[in-house]
């Protein structure tokens, strides 16, 4: 499942076919076959999460298109994405947002200023999930910590990369029909019990996307929060009058590890990272959906 807080909301299915329904004077489903097409146009992407498997795949297919893909990530994967890339800071290293941040504007500038580009698509394909931590009665110290770390690792994992793209649009993204791609989690549009720190980081990042939504000129927000944000809008860069925010929300993404953890499980209803890399290279030609 995906949301889109400025235009339509499409849903995605686990399928080799992805259908589409559009909120405009009908509501049409569409469905697209896995032919690729080539870019008319030169554009350029930054995905990060780019060495795991769903942001490998994003990267292949889109590389496939004719962009130019710079790919940001923890580590390098075995083939380092061909527009180059920036290592980001590993969660281990309880890094702040303001580091991240820092680190994935600097690396993005150095790369895009060797060539005088701006970016046309950001794609945050990066996340993790754990459970919450045991609690043992007898060392409640311990558990606050164990806790806490649980909490913050989630947040370095799930959100702060998605906040550190949107600071990466004001600064990067000044051409027009931009796009910005979020990896939220249909489990964190409900309670979560057992993985707090997942669900609070996954349902923050979804509140951002349909905040940042708000803000571009193709909001389908409400006449009151369009006049609140009326004045936030002579703030942000001309790409916002047409940027489309996008946040897509599987259940479970096929994957070798998700398999090996739930063999039992039926992977014919699990999304398959490449029909998502396929969809989002669709996007590229249609860029309001």
């Amino acid at each position: 499942t995906m949301f889109v807080p400025n235009r339509l909301l499409p849903l995605l299915s686990a399928t080799t076919n992805i259908r589409i329904t559009r909120y405009f004077h009908k509501s049409l489903p569409v469905f697209f076959d896995d032919q690729e097409r080539s870019s008319e146009k030169s554009t350029t992407a930054l995905i990060l999460g780019s060495s795991g498997v769903l942001g490998s795949a994003i990267t292949r297919h889109l590389s496939r298109r004719g962009a130019r893909v710079i790919g940001a990530d923890i580590v390098e994967g075995s083939t380092l994405p061909p527009g180059g890339f920036v290592p980001l800071p590993h969660p281990g290293q309880k890094p702040s947002l303001e580091e991240v941040t820092q680190r994935l504007s600097e690396g993005v500038g150095e790369i895009l200023g060797e060539t005088d580009d701006d970016l046309n698509i950001v794609v945050v394909a990066s996340g993790g999930w754990e459970k919450d931590p045991l609690n043992d009665k007898d060392n409640l110290a311990e558990n606050a910590a164990a806790f806490g770390e649980s909490i913050e690792r989630m947040m370095c994992m799930n959100l702060y990369p998605v906040l550190a793209a949107g600071h990466i649009i004001h600064e990067f993204m000044e051409s027009s029909d931009g796009l910005f791609v979020v990896m939220g989690a249909t489990p964190a549009l409900s309670p979560t019990p057992g993985m707090v720190g997942y669900g609070l980081s996954k349902s923050a990042a979804h509140n951002y996307v349909q905040t940042l939504g708000t803000l571009t000129g193709l909001s389908m927000s409400t006449k009151g929060q369009r006049k609140a944000t009326k004045a936030l809008r002579k703030t942000v860069p001309e790409a916002f009058d047409t940027l489309t925010a996008v946040g897509i929300l599987p259940t479970t993404l096929d994957t070798p590890e998700n398999r090996r953890s739930m063999s039992h499980a039926n992977f014919e209803k699990w999304a398959r990272v490449e029909d998502i890399a396929t969809e989002i290279g669709k996007w590229i030609d249609n860029p309001f959906l």
